[in-house]
């Protein structure tokens, strides 16, 4: 079944090829791929031609160790030169990694920038090879698009469109790289290079949310005082689905906590991820990460990593002054700005949907100033409600999805909060 799933896939790839790539065989994606393989010494010495394996193994997935990815079945085509695994139970494609086109691209000359696929056009292509894989596209969210150029490769197969898309259950994603798929295309026309699908875990009962996010900052602050350790500064929550782990455990001794990986449960559940710097079990500060269980309040898992440096080094919630504003937030009022004032409003708030109200405001970050691009433009302005009644206002672009509030300062949207100010206009 491994073989025949695996050689559907690589026909369907070879479908979803732009037929101006199709230039041969190998660049072109086609199944069967060329009888021969063309290779390109290190040292720029001749190109060669090699006779290309013609062999089909199936192996145990090396990832299958790992409880998020799940089982896969990987079937090695030419040696090894394709990798495709395959979920036995489902027939989800769950890795895929085209050595063939790559060694291909690499004695074609870089590509130049702009790149010819955009941002959008890698996404629609990204997700159609995630719903050829097999996986719901519904249940996922773009989190990173990204050019990147692969050093110390000098060929076509260096730039690359990077694609993370974020595991999504009932409006609350996984933390990033826990449940997802990661996408890499080729930068010039968006052919397939390797896909990956963390996809495995249960998706957790959804019940009302009971524990807010200052009743979890209370529990976590409480755990690292009941280890005798100080926590340095206020922390701040979001709202995720986690893979509870046991690094908490109260009976684990220094020595496995840390050099050990922590048990995993599969069984997933929704949490607050509560972020605080703290100086624990080291004189050097650290920063904590505690998963407060969002229905009981009990903490099932988290880590300690992070080191902020001896002394005491600067502590900064996620986002900023607007991070905190938006995290601490129990209503939201979109408005759409179009001339005339004819934009539509839309009104998220924490009462009548708290797992999705709270799902949205996940992931903010601070935008550095080496990522932010000349010309804001407001698209839309927000109202934003805070808990004893405060309103502030923030301007936001869409077009890059950063919000601004007049200081300076510029704060990222996570993906589900930027796909419900897309549906406002």
């Amino acid at each position: 079944m491994a073989v025949e799933r695996a050689t559907t896939f690589l026909q369907g790839v070879a479908a979803l090829c732009p037929p101006e790539a199709r230039v041969d065989a190998d660049r072109g994606q086609s199944w069967p791929r060329s009888a021969v393989r063309i290779v390109r010494p290190a040292d720029g010495g001749e190109i060669q031609e090699q006779p290309r394996s013609q062999t089909v193994d199936v192996v145990d997935d090396p990832r299958s160790v790992d409880v998020a990815y799940g089982i896969g079945s990987q079937v090695r085509f030419y040696g090894g030169e394709i990798e495709v695994s395959v979920e036995p139970e489902s027939g989800r494609v769950i890795a895929f990694h085209d050595m063939v086109l790559t060694c291909a691209l690499r004695t074609d000359s870089l590509p130049p920038e702009p790149p010819r696929q955009t941002a959008q056009q890698a996404i629609m292509r990204a997700r159609s090879y995630v719903a050829l894989a097999g996986i719901d596209v519904r249940s996922l969210a773009v989190s990173i698009c990204r050019l990147q150029t692969v050093g110390p490769l000098v060929g076509a197969d260096a730039r690359q469109w990077y694609l993370w898309f974020e595991r999504v259950h009932e409006g609350v994603a996984f933390p990033y790289a826990a449940q997802g798929v990661s996408v890499v295309l080729d930068s010039d026309h968006g052919r397939l290079i390797a896909l990956r699908a963390k996809m495995a875990a249960h998706p957790p009962g959804l019940g009302r949310l009971q524990i807010g996010p200052d009743r979890a900052c209370d529990v976590a602050k409480e755990l690292v005082r009941s280890f005798n350790g100080e926590v340095l500064n206020e922390p701040w929550a979001e709202l995720r689905i986690v893979l509870p782990n046991d690094f908490w455990a109260p009976d684990k001794d220094l020595a496995a906590r840390f050099n050990a990986s922590p048990r995993v449960d599969p069984n997933s559940r929704v949490a607050w991820i509560v972020r605080l710097p703290v100086r624990l079990w080291s004189p050097q500060d650290a920063v904590a990460d505690v998963w407060v269980d969002a229905e009981t309040g009990s903490v099932i898992g988290g880590g300690l990593g992070g080191r902020m440096g001896p002394g005491g080094a600067k502590w900064e919630p996620r986002g900023g002054r607007m991070g905190e504003v938006l995290r601490s937030a129990v209503r939201l009022e979109i408005h759409a700005q179009r001339p005339g004032g004819k934009g539509t409003t839309a009104v998220l708030d924490s009462v009548s949907n708290g797992l999705q109200f709270y799902g949205a405001l996940a992931g903010l970050r601070t935008v550095p100033l080496k990522e932010r691009k000349p010309g804001y433009r407001v698209t839309h302005r927000i109202w934003v409600a805070g808990p004893g009644g405060e309103r502030t206002w923030l301007k936001y672009d869409a077009r890059t999805a950063h919000f601004a509030d007049g200081s300076g300062e510029r704060v990222a949207a996570g993906p589900l909060l930027r796909a419900a100010i897309a549906d406002v206009h």
